[in-house]
């Protein structure tokens, strides 16, 4: 039995649910509960005024900062017309009489709303009845009404705003949750955000009073303050005047993201900090796995693991006390919560004596203990997850490396070294720009040679990434006409940046923050604005201040009952104490961050806040909550998030490794461009990086284009059919046995002269019944039923299958959802017309790579079968040289021949530099070198081969399975809970040449597909095949023009199999490898193909493939 070899566990996984509410704000020294409440009846007011009878349609991205609104979850809507709640996603189903869409505005957003219009039939050509409206979260913009008007759609749907400003967090915290804040601003110029922001404040002075005192430093925080006074000075002539004599809050401080970019690529060490740094808070939440929030009792208990969201917010009374704490004070506080809990209890069980008036008031108490208790172990939990972190040796040279820069120090050679690892693009950029911004920029030199180094280990696009930070101001190349003073070092000196008398047991210094075996930094927006504080505010401190982007002022805005213009009251160096600071009476101030914060600041302003000192409680408002990880990649655009594989649902882990992505270079542009177009392309690129003189591509490149290219791959092209579907199954049942059956199969092949059959077609409906009965009784079935298929083809094997679970398993087939990811636009199309047709409710298409699925598409969490049927052979590969104990990667090198237009092609040789080829050898391994055996081997034929010179030869080049490295890579990245089934060639024929040698003990291997020279004289050589008039012809080298033939290899499924468990981490009894006629056995219904002789082709053709299963 197969099943023998199969892991017995189920996988299934179900979507994370958070413990609690959202904050209930209560300890806030601000109503600020009262900005929340104002959401929720602008969002019901909305609803009310639609209708009775929606469909909410919700923007993914608002998702997080609804649930800090709908305290109460979304039930709530259904008091004011929610019938159906839906997130973008799949095609939506309603009966409902309204749509609303709720979205941020974006081009992407525009686009599935118009999308969603069409099919449900909004669109101005349908007859439908159903009424739209969209409503964007703050403003609407020109850009997404010409979306809509491209989309047309525009007509058919009503749209207005809805004002979600300021999104209380928590107790001190407010924030705006604009993802793409800091790059709008800092990178891109686009000032539209400081519309929104400046709103937010003027909400605020309409709700608590106009605020007395404002502080401002940076050019966009100059221009909040602005448009602040422009927009009082509008009110006032209009006779409304904003505020009350009483102002709740007493100063505002403004301050520019890019005024302090230092602070966010520091690694804090406060239990906050690091839990985002190393988990990521997203939306006030982190998601776990629910054995680390278990009662210590439950823990060894078996238990499926599932992941699970954990609120941090005021609400849990013990975060509210440690989240601020330095991991070192962290540890000691949980030890003795604990044991002060166990001794209440110990106490009790020993006081026998109790009256029933002490058993019942302690009875009462039991609820909050075990709560306490509960959260306790939580956060033991998630300290000791952190503490392993921590703890590690590369986490303390990190903090070695950062001191050091802080320090004036340049690194150059360690960030050189991580480069050639290969770690994580992210944290070596984050690193490359530290050096930058404590340095006031690098020197060309240095900077060139790492900007070379990085591009030639993770890709041109890296150059891409590199240009958005130099526009942020994260990286800069420093001429050597300037000096190597920087504007850090003497903001170090003024502001006490670094303070090595820190206690991390009893800080009394917000350096605590950072502080490790090196002394602590004190985050400089934090100490900008304990200056603010001080009695002389940033008169003493301005040379400093002018280091940094933009101006800086303190200013009071006047009462309204005075004429004078509140922008002459502008006080850019003020000398004056300004009335308020220093009185004993606590008063707010509000700290705004315009393009993010950290929680490292978050933290030291909470501490300054709680110092006897200090006059003020501070409240936080911001545009995002960041990290210095998700502060980089809001600095990039989606395509090269995507390039570098750090779009959304593919967070990078800070402190872990990363393997560099499938490919190199420009090659990504060559889905739209033929194969020697993405040729030329690449080797531009490449060109530019190492300044090489002759264009050249690696293999792999070469074979992707010549496959894959849009309109010009061989399996993309529009110009022909290469993979076909017969009209109706061959009735096996009926024929007279192998001849007849060649026969018929013969003329299938004539019906279509270009194209080729797989098992799957020639076999249908069968072959594919056998897998799908092998899905339902898997005992790690995943429930319900989750399915993607890679190169589905025609889409025969998904419409078989759907086919079988809808008549053999209704309620599976209820469930199922069956997903087709194909790179060919010609046979997604098709597969639609197919499959999608068919069963419309179960499946949909997705026309992509695979093998940069990640970079487009989100991480499928839930458990889920993998189909790769017939794919594995046509995956590009990479060809080695192992020359003098030396690896040498091959490249193709692209000339001009000799007629017009033409394009030479040679191969050539380089060390081996490649990081994906270097991971493949890692996993796959080589067997260079490698001895070639003839098809002749007898004593007369070995001693002629002596005497032509060609006795048992040696092979020194060998292809490697780059495709299907990245093929695991993408499976680990976007399909964690996958269960495997693919099945290919486990071996190929020699090819069929028709320059052979006359001499017969010369001929070409049997063995291998190698030929005796040439770029095929390598192990596990492909077969390079084409079929133009309906017969075969093999070539003796895959240099030839792209899109006219076949480029397959056979798969070693023994490496495959090591390789995936390594890779995956499963152990080896969990992955199975069978021939495919062992599996046919098993699972399929050998009846229906068995001819009147007894020949059964279903297991005795096809002899030469396998299956995987995991």
């Amino acid at each position: 039995m197969i099943w023998k070899q199969v892991p017995k566990h189920a996988a299934a996984q179900e979507e994370a649910v958070a413990m609690s509410k959202a904050c209930t704000l209560e300890n806030s020294v601000l109503n600020i509960a009262v900005l929340r409440e104002d959401s929720r009846r602008e969002l019901f007011s909305i609803l009310d005024s639609i209708g009775k009878d929606i469909c909410f349609v919700l923007d993914p991205d608002l998702n997080g900062p609804l649930n800090h609104v709908l305290v109460d979850g979304t039930a709530i809507l259904k008091d004011h017309g929610v019938k159906d709640f839906h997130a973008f996603g799949k095609n939506i189903k309603t009966t409902c009489e309204y749509v609303f869409f709720l979205v941020r505005p974006s081009i992407r957003a525009m686009r599935y709303v118009g999308k969603y219009i069409r099919d449900i039939g909004g669109a101005p050509t349908s007859s439908g009845k159903k009424k739209f409206h969209l409503y964007f979260v703050n403003r609407r913009t020109l850009v997404c009404d010409e979306t809509l008007k491209k989309e047309g759609v525009f007509g058919s749907v009503s749209v207005g705003e809805y004002k979600l400003d300021l999104i209380p967090f928590d107790d001190d915290i407010l924030t705006l949750e604009l993802d793409s804040c800091f790059k709008d601003l800092y990178v891109d110029n686009d000032k539209t955000h400081l519309h929104t922001i400046a709103a937010s404040i003027i909400k605020l002075q309409t709700i608590f009073g106009m605020i007395p005192h404002v502080k401002y430093k940076g050019t966009m925080s100059k221009i909040i303050w602005e448009m602040m006074a422009h927009f009082k000075r509008e009110q006032e002539v209009a006779g409304n005047p904003i505020g009350v004599l009483d102002p709740e809050i007493d100063t505002l401080v403004l301050i520019d993201r890019n005024v302090d970019l230092v602070t966010p690529m520091c690694t804090p060490l406060t239990y906050e900090g690091l839990l985002d740094e190393i988990l990521g808070i997203t939306h006030g939440f982190i998601t776990v796995d629910s054995d680390l929030i278990a009662d210590s009792d439950d823990k060894d208990a078996p238990s499926e693991k599932k992941q699970v969201s954990v609120p941090l917010n005021s609400n849990d009374k013990i975060y509210a006390e440690v989240r601020d704490y330095h991991v070192e004070r962290l540890g000691m506080y949980l030890q003795q919560q604990a044991r002060d809990i166990r001794e209440r209890y110990d106490e009790f069980r020993k006081n026998r004596d109790a009256s029933i008036s002490e058993i019942r008031e302690f009875v009462k108490r039991i609820p909050g203990l075990k709560q306490n208790y509960q959260y306790l172990q939580q956060h033991i939990n998630l300290a000791e997850l952190i503490k392993k972190t921590t703890d590690h040796k590369s986490f303390r040279d990190l903090k070695v490396a950062e001191h050091a820069m802080l320090m004036g120090e340049t690194i150059f050679d360690q960030m050189e070294e991580r480069i050639g690892f290969q770690e994580p693009i992210l944290s070596v950029l984050r690193q490359f720009c530290m050096q930058s911004v404590t340095s006031g920029g690098i020197k060309a030199k240095n900077y060139d040679h790492l900007r070379r180094e990085l591009v030639q280990t993770y890709g041109f696009e890296a150059l891409l990434a590199l240009n958005s930070l130099e526009k942020a101001g994260l990286l800069r190349r420093r001429d050597t006409l300037w000096t190597d003073s920087s504007g850090f070092s003497l903001a170090r000196k003024t502001f006490r940046l670094i303070n090595e008398e820190v206690d991390p047991r009893n800080p009394r210094d917000m350096a605590y923050v950072t502080l490790s075996h090196a002394p602590g930094y004190a985050p400089l927006s934090a100490r900008i604005v304990e200056t603010a504080i001080k009695a002389r505010g940033w008169s003493n401190v301005q040379e400093a201040l002018r280091q940094f982007p933009g101006p800086s002022g303190e200013v009071s805005q006047l009462s309204s009952n005075q004429n004078e213009d509140p922008m002459m009251a502008t006080t850019a160096a003020n000398t004056t104490k300004i009335d308020g600071f220093g009185a004993e009476e606590r008063k707010v101030m509000l700290v705004y961050f315009l393009g993010g914060v950290t929680y490292m600041e978050i933290a030291a302003l909470r501490h300054l806040s709680h110092q006897a000192d200090c006059p003020f409680d501070i409240i936080i408002a911001t545009t995002k909550i960041i990290n210095g990880d998700t502060l980089l990649k809001s600095c990039f655009d989606k395509e090269v998030l995507r390039f570098l594989r750090l779009g959304k649902g593919q967070p990078a882990p800070p402190r872990m490794m990363m393997l560099r992505r499938w490919s190199c270079g420009a090659a990504r542009a060559r889905a739209r461009m033929t194969p020697y177009q993405a040729a030329r392309a690449f080797s531009d690129a490449a060109s530019v990086v190492n300044n090489a003189d002759d264009p050249s591509v690696l293999t792999r490149e070469f074979i992707y284009g010549s496959l894959y290219a849009s309109d010009a791959g061989y399996f993309t092209t529009q110009s022909r059919e290469v993979l076909h579907a017969p009209d109706k199954s061959i009735d096996f049942t009926n024929l007279w046995g192998e001849s007849e059956y060649r026969q018929v199969v013969a003329k299938l092949y004539e019906a279509r002269r270009e194209a080729w059959l797989t098992p799957v077609e020639v076999f249908a409906p069968f072959y594919s019944h056998a897998i799908a009965k092998y899905m339902l009784h898997a005992p790690m079935a995943p429930t319900p039923l989750r399915i993607y298929e890679i190169g589905g083809g025609a889409g025969t094997n998904a419409l078989h299958i759907l086919n079988y679970l809808r008549d053999v398993a209704p309620d599976v087939y209820d469930k199922t959802s069956y997903t087709l990811v194909e790179i060919s636009p010609v046979m997604a199309e098709r597969q639609r017309q197919r499959v999608v047709a068919a069963h419309p409710k179960q499946c949909e298409v997705i026309n992509a790579d695979i093998l940069t699925f990640a970079d487009t598409h989100g991480v499928q969490n839930e458990p889920c079968y993998f189909l790769a049927m017939e794919v594995l052979d046509n995956l590009p590969h990479d060809k080695v040289v192992l020359r003098d104990g030396q690896w040498l990667e091959t490249i193709v090198r692209l000339g001009d021949g000799a007629a017009p237009g033409a394009l030479s092609l040679q191969e050539g040789t380089r060390p081996l530099q490649d990081p994906l080829i270097r991971q493949t050898l890692e996993f796959f391994g080589s067997n260079l070198p490698l001895g070639v055996q003839y098809r002749v081997n007898t004593a007369f034929a070995k001693r002629v081969r002596q005497l032509f010179g060609q006795d048992d030869p040696v092979l020194d080049a060998a292809f490697v399975p780059t495709g299907a490295m990245q093929l695991l890579n993408t499976l680990q990245a976007s399909f964690p809970s996958h269960h495997l089934i693919a099945a290919d060639f486990d071996a190929l024929p020699a090819p069929n040449l028709d320059k052979k040698s006359t001499i017969k003990a010369l001929h070409h291997p049997l063995s291998t597909t190698a030929t005796s020279s040439g770029s095929l004289c390598a192990g596990n050589a492909p077969l390079v095949a084409s079929k133009t008039t309906g017969v075969t012809q093999d070539h003796d080298t895959y240099l030839v023009q792209g899109g006219i033939a076949d480029i397959f290899f056979a798969t070693d499924f023994a490496r495959l199999k090591k390789a995936y468990c390594e890779k995956l981490g499963r152990a080896s009894g969990e992955v199975s490898v069978v021939k495919s006629s062992t599996f046919l056995q098993e699972f399929a219904d050998i009846t229906k193909t068995k001819t009147l002789t007894g020949y059964n082709p279903l297991v005795q053709d096809y002899s030469n493939t396998s299956f995987i299963l995991s």
